[in-house]
């Protein structure tokens, strides 16, 4: 039966999805039976079961199977196997938009795991650092990892971080440095990675590297096929379409990632892939529907407390710019540069436009992100629009 289960675990890291979750089927059912001679081997079959479904993003099944691992914690007052119970059903309320159950059972798994098992901490520790994130408290999210140590898991939370601060080169050089360190066959642990390095790329105007990451990324999802892991690389292709210039690919993209999302139940993906569209449509000059779209999502996440991805989308609500001169926070030459970045350029592109160093331009890129609260080149050149800055071009 565990043999069974660790080659289904096993081929699913490899993206053999199907063939994986028949092996774990199969083992899981032999478990159901209850006639293993040693119960701890029935619960390690559950846990190989549900961290395949959470790995594919199958949040639904791996609930089901979380019950089953609970039923045995309690019935063998198993501490060790109840913090892995909780640290799952933790990430599973956080993928659902069910934030305060999510907090309670991600502190309690930290608690149960550094009396048991300390050595497995870093994985809730995770966790509860995403949250904050999300919570928009960077500073309790970092002194979270800290205590989490050097993880792939730790390390993509580093990178959204930097990203967020408008780092995009920052949290390129962390994803590539991760990426270089998982091996091509564990195809379904480089995914979200590369996910987050096609956002990175593309944020950073390297859009030819970040093209080469979305193929690989698309490879995976579609051995994968589960809604979420279309939604999150549609998402990452729109956002590199947008930032390339082609707002109608990008559109029709965003619209994608927003159907699977919704039907996902993953409300906080779901509002930053409306967030991502509503930019595309006042690029198109569809200000009335980038309203629309920018709105709904801003009260999903002022609804979940994402006080910080809140903040953003009420940047990028349309509206008439109400006098003064747009963007003052901005000096004259990063206007200049905002203005050229509009036309989806990359900063070695915008370089030679305006004749500067690369470095230059991508330091101007940087402080632009920052200066506005945006998180990607795309949501600056959709908020140039929105203010009225373009009408500075050719002057």
């Amino acid at each position: 039966m565990l043999g069974l289960a660790l080659e289904g675990a096993t081929l699913v890291a490899c993206a053999r999805v199907e063939e994986g979750m028949h092996c774990l089927d199969e083992a899981s059912a032999t478990a159901l039976e209850g006639e293993a001679a040693i119960p701890m081997s029935s619960a390690w079959t559950f846990c190989f079961l549900v961290s395949a479904c959470t790995a594919v993003l199958d949040y639904d099944r791996a609930t089901e199977w979380c019950a089953r691992i609970q039923e045995f914690a309690e019935r063998f007052d198993s501490r060790y196997m109840l913090a892995f119970c909780r640290a799952e059903y933790g990430a599973v309320h956080l993928f659902q938009g069910r934030w305060a159950e999510a907090e309670e059972l991600l502190e309690a798994a930290v608690e149960d795991f550094t009396r048991s098992r300390p050595a497995m901490v870093g994985g809730p520790l995770v966790g509860l650092a995403e949250l904050r994130r999300r919570q928009g408290r960077a500073a309790d999210a970092a002194a979270l990892l800290d205590r989490a140590g050097a993880s792939g898991v730790a390390q993509r939370c580093r990178a959204r971080l930097a990203l967020d601060d408008g780092h995009a080169r920052e949290a390129t050089d962390i994803l590539e440095r991760l990426l270089r360190q998982v091996p091509d066959e564990a195809a379904l642990e480089r995914a979200p990675v590369l996910e987050l390095l096609v956002h990175a790329r593309a944020a950073a105007g390297a859009l030819h590297h970040a093209g080469e990451a979305l193929a690989e990324l698309r490879v995976v999802q579609r051995r994968t096929r589960t809604a979420p892991m279309r939604a999150c690389a549609d998402l990452a292709e729109g956002v590199l379409a947008a930032a390339g210039g082609d707002h109608e690919r990008a559109r029709l993209l965003f619209e994608d990632a927003v159907d699977r999302f919704a039907v996902s139940d993953a409300p906080y993906e779901l509002a930053r892939a409306k967030v991502e569209l509503a930019a595309t449509l006042a690029a198109l000059g569809r200000e009335e529907a980038a309203h629309r779209e920018a709105g709904a999502a801003l009260r999903v996440l002022d609804e979940l407390g994402a006080e910080a991805d809140a903040a953003r989308a009420r940047r990028r609500l349309p509206g008439p710019v109400r006098g003064g001169a747009p963007l003052p926070e901005l000096t004259a030459r990063e206007r200049e540069v905002l203005c050229v970045l509009v036309e989806g350029l990359t900063n070695q592109q915008i370089a030679e436009r305006l004749v500067l160093s690369e470095h230059t331009v991508h330091r101007h890129v940087t402080n632009i992100l920052r200066k506005l609260g945006l998180p990607s080149r795309t949501a600056a050149a959709a908020h140039a629009a929105q203010v009225g800055l373009l009408g500075e071009r050719g002057q």
